[in-house]
């Protein structure tokens, strides 16, 4: 089932024996100071760790011209929610890139950028109407995945609360078996669908006979 911020730090509290919180935030014990500084971090880190599909985006970057910063021509925001980026692309083809900070360096003026989105942990409200959430929220991710995300909290602050590096030492690799699984499972989600030669695909390790870009940048 759907499992909640709290819930998934109340997890990686039993898992070390720790006392379990009322909530994420705004719990003054121990305990809570720990989950509420190291949930974020351990959540991020998993979300990194690999391309999962709940957490798949793409989006349209209009660039603004710049001069600055050889061989680019444009620069593009990232989105605020852009944790890790997938591939930066133009009507199919793969493009050169480069990232500093927020910033997108591109030789193109509009791409599309596929990324990784930071996880959402409340819900955001709209101008207007009851509050939705934006994006997918603790509260929508898979229980595997939330479990691989408890263990790895739970090395994370198992030292600071018992003072046991061999229980840090467990519970990551209980972290690692965690995570295989939830990638496994998750693989096996779209293990039916073909994927086809495409534009895309091809144009990974070269543009072709058309290649706007005949040295390609390290």
């Amino acid at each position: 089932m759907p499992q909640t911020p709290t819930q998934i730090c109340n997890s990686a509290l039993l898992k070390i024996g720790g006392r379990t919180v009322t909530s994420y935030t705004g719990d003054t014990t121990k305990e809570g100071t720990l989950v509420q500084e190291q949930f974020p971090k351990s959540l991020h880190f998993v979300a990194r760790s690999h391309v999962w599909h709940f957490l798949k985006d793409f989006e349209d970057l209009t660039g603004t011209t710049t001069t600055a910063l050889d061989p680019w021509t444009h620069y593009a925001a990232l989105p605020s929610d852009c944790l890790r980026i997938l591939s930066v692309g133009v009507e199919n083809y793969a493009v050169p890139y480069e990232q500093q900070g927020n910033r997108l360096y591109l030789r193109d003026a509009e791409v599309t950028l596929r990324y990784i989105r930071k996880p959402v942990l409340v819900a955001i409200p709209y101008s207007a109407g009851p509050p939705v959430v934006a994006a997918v929220a603790a509260d929508e991710y898979p229980d595997d995945f939330a479990e691989a995300v408890a263990y790895r909290l739970a090395g994370d602050i198992s030292v600071s609360l018992t003072q046991n590096a061999d229980l840090k030492q467990l519970m990551y690799t209980e972290y690692m078996e965690a995570i295989r699984t939830a990638r496994f499972n998750g693989a096996c989600e779209i293990a039916d669908l073909e994927i086809g030669a495409t534009q895309w695909l091809e144009s990974r390790d070269s543009y072709g006979d058309t290649n706007p870009y005949p040295t390609k940048l390290a």
